[in-house]
């Protein structure tokens, strides 16, 4: 009966050992799901903070489980159920964070305002090309900054080279796969770069020369004739452009501090120059239009100008052209009609003509005269066999004329006469050098008398130094005094 009772109590204690056991086994199983959880999390935290692209799907976490529960003892089967719950939702956890971390480091191509996170780990050759894995092992997508140098990672984590567009912009990436910056010439064409990687385009200035790159879409260095905004520019071998005098093409154009070309009228070092219309730009030489004459709104002619060779205007200078002399003004505009040049009258024609005029010339319904080097003369002149008096401009003198105290007749033909004249139905008579006589004249057997307006007297008698004569209808005083 003892023996009996004591193998009872044997079999007791050996069946209560064997449930301390399993009790013991299943709380060490605990306490080890509950460590795995949690370094699942430390790991997804690392992860997320290293941008890591990849998704890890419940089922890993499932798996990881079932990985442990084959190595457990089979007592392991009478866990809890409030255990089991404990770990699914641990491993939903785990599923979740990783997905964020997925969309935190999907790289936002929209965002013109590029980041380069940096991010250690290690790069690995795979089917497709190079992969670069972070401390966590999770595969990498998007723009990264690995060891000071940016990458780009594609959706499918390939490390990427050549030309990418990343939202708006191009880039460049070297053969290693790092992001180029500054001058890059890639086959025959040159490209700019800025410091943040993205491709220049446009008008570009690259240490403080100008550069043309073309569109958004091309950014090549550009050479040669380009218009951009309706603004013309050069560009030479080396890509920048020209500034100031350039020969291209045989012929003469000016670009100004921005690298613009001029066109029309401009004054540059103190000279005026003509650059042609709008889409022309070459210095002009020779003669040239410079504007219009209007009447009534109305063009009747234009304006010339000439350019030497050195494409330099004439202004307040002569011109022989042709075998006539041309005169330009202060604003390098031929001159036409009457001009004052240096104190003395020329004449150069109507508003089509600008020759300069010599001799007698009919302007505005009067005549003129004008020497042989072209100034107007004024005073007495004579031309030809014949004197003529001319005023102040030059302009022929006609009629009867008190000049210098005396009084002449010049008639309709400006000429001046001399002898008997009669004017206006008076009589005068003017000596051989054109000056009408006053007082007594004797004119072979025959005396006269002039008053002091040099007419005549005649058919009166008039008492002279207190004697009177009389004076028949020809003037000629009748013998002898009253």
């Amino acid at each position: 009966m003892l023996k009996e009772s004591q193998g009872n109590g044997m079999a007791q204690i050996k069946k209560l050992r064997h449930h301390l056991l399993v009790m013991a086994t299943c709380l060490a199983m605990m306490l080890a799901s509950s460590c795995f959880v949690a370094s699942a999390t430390d790991e997804d935290v690392s992860a997320n903070g290293a941008a890591n692209n990849e998704a890890v799907s419940t089922e890993e976490s499932t798996d990881a489980a079932s990985s442990q529960n084959e190595d457990a003892t089979e007592s392991r089967q009478v866990a809890s159920s409030a255990d089991s719950a404990v770990t699914a939702q641990a491993a939903d956890n785990k599923a979740t964070d990783r997905a964020a971390q997925a969309r935190a480091a999907t790289y936002d191509v929209s965002d013109d305002e590029l980041s380069a996170p940096a991010v250690s780990g290690t790069w690995k050759s795979e089917s497709g090309g190079w992969r670069f894995y972070n401390s966590a092992g999770v595969m990498q997508k998007g723009l990264f900054t690995i060891d000071g140098k940016k990458y780009y990672l594609g959706p499918d984590g390939i490390m990427k080279t050549g030309w990418q567009q990343i939202g708006s912009h191009y880039y460049y990436f070297g053969s290693d796969g790092s992001m180029r910056t500054g001058w890059l010439s890639a086959g025959s064409t040159w490209y700019y770069l800025h410091s943040d990687g993205s491709m220049a385009y446009g008008l570009e200035e690259v240490e403080k020369l100008l550069y043309f790159f073309g569109a958004s879409n091309d950014g090549a260095m550009k050479t040669g004739w380009h218009k951009v905004s309706d603004a013309y520019y050069y560009f030479g071998s080396s890509g920048a452009a020209v500034k100031g005098w350039q020969k291209i093409g045989g012929y003469w154009y000016y670009f100004d501090k921005m690298g613009v070309m001029l066109t029309g009228n401009h004054v540059l070092d103190g000279k005026s120059y003509y650059l042609g219309a709008a889409n022309d730009g070459a210095m002009k030489t020779g003669w040239q239009i410079v504007g219009a004459v209007y009447e009534s709104n109305k063009k009747i002619a234009d304006r010339w100008g000439y350019y030497g060779a050195d494409g330099a205007a004439l202004e307040n200078n002569w011109l022989k052209y042709g075998g006539y002399w041309y005169h330009f003004d202060e604003d390098g505009v031929m001159q036409t009609d009457v001009a004052e040049i240096d104190g003395k009258y020329y004449y150069f024609g109507t508003e089509n003509d600008g020759r300069m005029k010599t001799g007698w010339q009919k302007i505005d319904n009067t005549w003129a005269y004008l020497g042989a080097d072209g100034a107007a003369r004024t005073g007495w002149q004579k031309i030809g066999s014949y004197w003529y008096y001319l005023g102040e401009y030059g302009e022929m003198e006609t009629d009867l004329r008190n000049i210098d105290g005396g009084l002449y007749y010049l008639g309709g033909d400006g000429a001046m006469r001399t002898g008997w004249q009669q004017v206006s139905g008076d009589w005068y008579y003017f000596n051989a050098s054109g000056a009408a006589v006053s007082g007594w004249l004797q004119l072979g057997s025959y005396w006269y008398y002039f008053g002091e307006d040099h007419k005549m007297v005649k058919n009166t008698i008039k008492e002279l130094d207190g004697k009177k004569y009389a004076f028949n209808s020809d003037g000629v005083m009748l013998s002898g005094y009253l």
